[in-house]
């Protein structure tokens, strides 16, 4: 079994991975100057400081053998959009298109879409593609992306946040800080656009990961429990009727919706690193929903 565990080696190989990170170049694509803006917001927050390539317009067909040669000059590890939209070609031309970027070993990612193209992973991009035609072919007409954007922002207005940031003593040392993830969390919230938002934060400093028994995570857990839901959950328990299970279960759903819980991971990436070290090749990123993969490796190889 894999987990985390909280030992210098880790957090050694975590910065590591993350400085690699740092020196990615990347190829953006973007439309205006809102999509330049939340882009760069995008780079900042989960480490990109190299961008080999801005195209601040509009992507025409037209302009495929231009990038794919921008692409053979520059060697970018990534293709990244604000969100598929920036597409709107038809289904033929964008197969062509993601093909030829794919073959050469970069990503695409579309960040609002929350999905991204894996080249080298070859029948999970196959379905992350056809992902993100389906997506771009939705966002093809102009009212249709100005619908998903202020579909966004409806959702993400007013809403109450809980934050909670901890490092442990070992971290803080190794140079990660509170105010670093204070500041990635601001980040996130303008990238998603979250207005008029009421945030509490949530800090134990020099607290270890390895128990729960965190004085500011338990204040957390207490400030989000929903007693309406916990009732719900024990009528569950002991009603047998399949209607009013059916009732019960819809209103607990409900209130998951409206809660809109949503949790972040506070860094980039995420090494996954046995007890003593025998995994290498083993890195999640935050845009991996999910995650097959050939390249984990035992560490002495």
């Amino acid at each position: 079994m894999l987990g985390f565990y909280e030992t210098e080696k880790r957090i050694k190989t975590q910065m590591r991975l993350e400085k690699g990170r740092v020196h990615k170049s990347v190829l953006v694509f973007a439309s205006d100057q809102k999509s330049r803006k939340m882009i760069n917001i995008y780079l900042k927050l989960y480490g990109y400081e190299e961008v080999c390539v801005q195209i601040i317009r509009k992507v025409d067909p037209a302009d495929m053998g231009e990038i794919v040669r921008m692409i053979d000059q520059h060697h970018p590890q990534e293709v990244i959009v604000l969100y598929a939209g920036e597409f709107s070609w038809s289904i033929e031309l964008q197969h062509y298109f993601f093909d030829r970027i794919l073959e050469r070993g970069v990503n695409i990612t579309s960040i609002y879409d929350r999905l991204t193209v894996h080249a080298d992973q070859y029948y999970l991009r196959m379905i992350e593609k056809r992902e993100l035609i389906s997506r771009s072919m939705l966002q093809k007409r102009e009212d249709s992306r100005e619908q998903i954007k202020r579909s966004m922002l409806n959702d993400n207005r007013g809403k109450r946040v809980a934050a909670y940031l901890r490092v442990s003593s070992r971290e803080q040392t190794l140079g990660y800080s509170i105010e670093n993830q204070r500041e990635k969390i601001s980040m996130y919230l303008e990238l998603f656009e979250y207005e008029d938002v009421k945030i509490d934060f949530f800090v134990d400093s020099g607290r270890s990961a390895s128990s729960l028994k965190r004085p500011q995570l338990q204040e957390m857990l207490k400030r989000i429990k929903n007693d309406e839901y916990d009732e719900l959950f024990n009528q569950l328990s002991t009603t047998f009727d399949e209607d009013a299970r059916r009732d019960i279960i819809q209103r607990m759903q409900q209130i998951l919706i409206d809660d809109a819980v949503v949790i972040v991971h506070g860094y980039y990436n995420s090494s996954m690193i046995s007890r003593n070290a025998t995994i290498g090749g083993a890195a999640i990123h935050t845009a991996d929903y999910y995650w097959l993969t050939t390249e984990i490796y035992p560490a002495a190889e």
